[in-house]
């Protein structure tokens, strides 16, 4: 059994609350869940489960899918890890007194997680907060994911609170370990490579931390998506379809390779203290973030004590999610841009963050331009490239190439 349960970011705006203040809030919910929806990856769903997928043609012996030698019998495609999905949700939002005790009342009706309650109470402190959890579980060959989000504003003595939650169920492929049988020599020495299943058992093992990335981030687009589709005025304005039907790029895997991942403090190139995949203990809502995953700040950055697996995905999603928005503010052609180049403004802004990326104004003018090799060549340039060492011939090379 995996589980993992991470409290994203806040996203603070200004607050007013005009006389339609059930669409606005209605939209700001619908789009924040939006923007955690695109992540399923390539190929994610099965198209076909294939006649006997449980042979040994269609695994290898380090549990990797491979070409089939029976067309028919394996999972199409090759990589994918989803046989099915079912998705289900529910939407609420009211208007009610601005007290902690109603606002608690209301929100235990609406059964919503209590880890999700402090984010209320903060954001009542604030003028205006959109926020949101998830929680993802995978037992045997079955997987489930939660979204929930929520939003309030604080105007004129008054909460305007919404909430939508999404679910997604789905059937997983479970892997499978190829193993010669201990008593081949019995059969004449006959290469086992070369004839038929009977010389292979197969074994089921458990999924690895990057093929449980690949199942988070695909239930996650179903679990949100779904949530998104039941905020009334986001079906009004047809908002889903059109952010179901935009490209999707994720640059996990390319800041996971970059960054590697750390359970104990670390310094980076700069001498800056660091944990997990990248994350800068020196950021300002470190002590707060590290707080929220259920460590101790200077426990961690004392070295005394390391992060979970757990608290690492933890840690690591909220700040994904805040590089993908600091490019986008960025790099004004970002919903323009090929994947390749894509990733890149965000494996960038994660590593530098908003204002240093941001700081990179010839870079991202070339960017802007389509001017790849000029691009790459000015990225270079930089001192930020002279520290980072592979990261920076790596990202140069991928903008080189361009769209």
């Amino acid at each position: 059994m995996r589980s993992l349960v991470a409290l994203l970011a806040v996203d603070v705006v200004a607050a007013q609350a005009p006389p339609d203040w059930v669409p606005l809030l209605e939209l700001t919910i619908a789009n924040y869940a939006l923007s955690r929806a695109n992540t399923e990856p390539e190929d994610f769903l099965c198209t076909t489960k294939g006649k006997d997928h449980d042979n040994c043609n269609c695994w290898n012996d380090h549990a990797a899918p491979q070409p089939q030698d029976h067309v028919g019998d394996c999972k199409m495609p090759q990589k994918c890890w989803m046989y099915s999905a079912s998705t289900t949700g529910y939407f609420n939002y009211t208007k009610m007194a601005n007290s902690t005790d109603t606002l608690h009342n209301t929100l235990g009706k609406w059964g919503v997680p209590s880890d999700m309650y402090a984010a209320f109470d903060a954001s009542a402190l604030l003028e205006s907060a959109t926020f949101a959890t998830f929680h993802l579980d995978i037992k045997n060959e079955k997987g489930h994911f939660d979204a929930h989000v929520g939003t309030l504003r604080n105007y004129q003595g008054s909460f305007y609170v919404g909430y939508v939650a999404g679910s997604a169920d789905g059937d997983l492929v479970q892997p499978l370990e190829r193993h010669k049988k201990a008593d081949i020599d019995a059969v004449g020495g006959a290469d086992p490579e070369s004839v038929i299943c009977e010389f292979f058992e197969m074994k089921k093992v458990g999924y690895t931390d990057t093929e449980i990335i690949e199942i988070q981030n695909g239930l996650q687009s179903y679990a949100y998506k779904k949530a998104a589709s039941l905020v009334p005025q986001a079906a009004k304005t047809s908002v889903v379809e059109q952010a179901v039907e935009s490209a999707s790029c994720d640059a996990r895997s390319l800041i996971s390779n970059h960054e590697g991942k750390r359970l104990c403090v670390y310094k980076d190139t700069r001498g800056i203290p660091t944990i997990g995949i990248g994350y800068n203990l020196q950021n300002p809502g470190a002590r707060a973030a590290i707080a929220a995953v259920g460590a101790d700040y200077d426990s961690i950055l004392s070295g005394a004590s390391c992060l979970t697996d757990n608290q690492v995905m933890e840690l690591f999603e909220p700040s994904y999610n805040s590089a993908v928005s600091g490019a986008q503010r960025a790099v004004s052609s970002f919903g323009s841009l090929c994947c390749n180049v894509a990733e890149v403004m965000i494996d960038m802004d994660y590593n530098l963050g908003d204002a240093g990326f941001a700081s990179f104004g010839g870079f991202i003018g070339y960017i802007n331009s389509k001017a790849w090799s000029q691009a790459a060549a000015d990225g270079r340039g930089t001192a930020w490239c002279g520290q980072v060492g592979s990261r920076c011939s790596d990202d140069m090379g991928r903008v080189a190439r361009g769209c």
